[in-house]
């Protein structure tokens, strides 16, 4: 990925169109600065501009983000990554590869971005998953439910259950369930920011199921008790069973990304919210190269019947 260039300018002088000052700001043409535009790397103080038009005054802050060459490949929405609707909510199954929010110079390419698009009108955002995780997202189509799911999960009533694929040997005692309680600290490296299990880090607990294994692959249902960045992830690879091509945390990368799915959300109903407890099998074209035990057992899994359900 290209440099990203970021320029932060306070506007001087008689009123102009947004767009001839980000060509200004830019050097560039003014083709490209309304491309800059549209693509979402625009701001105003610190909310995106997408009108090009817009009289810019002096004092106002401007705030520009573009990457060389300016690439824009809108992504068209699929209906059938809507899972469910209903009055105030909707259940939307994510995409591995597409990240929830967009980037600061490109929020066209991001889930959230995308679904608003394609509904229309209102949409709020609630919780998020990692740009290749796939799976179900509850959004908000009508503002005053928001309080109401807000408290779901604020007060960790949503539940979450994942299927992941990972590499290696089920510990032998273990039984076809247990439960990792490790705590979890973010960790700066060269290339960025990853998790590691450490006494210093904040409370994680997550319980693994073995559903399916074959050809040293394991097919798991991951249920996080508690919501900490990447936990799934780095439990999995504290059993010594990193996700399969999870190359960030210990797996040999093999071309192609992990699989992890969130397959099921459940949650009571609270104020205006109805109860709800969608499921949806991952069905991406990954998850049928996996040998059949597996493939089958994904398709075929279902919610955890344990009323027990854990918090996330």
């Amino acid at each position: 990925m290209s440099r990203l260039h970021h320029i932060q300018r306070v506007f001087r002088g008689a009123p102009q169109p947004f767009h001839q000052v980000v060509t200004t700001l830019t050097g560039l043409s003014n083709d490209q600065a309304r491309l800059i535009i549209t693509m979402g790397g625009a701001y105003l103080g610190k909310h995106r501009c997408k009108d090009p038009e817009r009289a810019i005054r002096a004092g106002q802050a401007v705030q520009i983000y573009f990457r060389l060459p300016l690439v824009y490949e809108p992504i068209a929405f699929e209906s059938a990554w809507i899972h469910r609707r209903e009055k105030g909510l909707i259940v939307a199954d994510k995409p591995a590869g597409l990240p929830t929010q967009g980037r600061r110079d490109a929020d066209y390419l991001a889930f959230y971005e995308c679904l608003k698009t394609y509904c229309g009108g209102y949409v709020g955002l609630h919780h998020r998953l990692d740009q290749d995780t796939s799976g179900l997202m509850l959004f908000t189509r009508d503002k005053s439910w928001n309080k109401d799911v807000g408290r779901l999960f604020s007060e960790q009533r949503i539940h979450k259950t994942y299927l992941a694929v990972a590499q290696g040997v089920w510990p032998k005692d273990a039984g076809p369930r247990l439960r990792v309680d490790a705590p979890i600290l973010g960790k700066r490296t060269a290339t960025g920011t990853c998790q590691v299990v450490a006494p210093a880090g904040k409370p994680a607990q997550t319980e693994f199921t073995l559903l399916a294994q074959r050809e040293g692959l394991l097919l798991l249902r991951a249920k996080p008790i508690t919501g900490r960045t990447h936990q799934i992830r780095v439990h999995a690879a504290h059993l010594g069973l990193p996700l399969w091509g999870d190359g960030l945390y210990g797996a040999p990368r093999d071309g192609g990304s992990f699989l992890l799915h969130c397959a099921g959300l459940r949650w009571p109903k609270t104020g205006r919210v109805p109860a709800g407890a969608p499921w949806s099998a991952p069905n991406s074209p990954a998850w049928d190269t996996l040998p059949n035990p597996l493939r089958d057992a994904a398709r075929a899994a279902q919610p955890d019947p344990d009323p027990e359900e854990p918090r996330c």
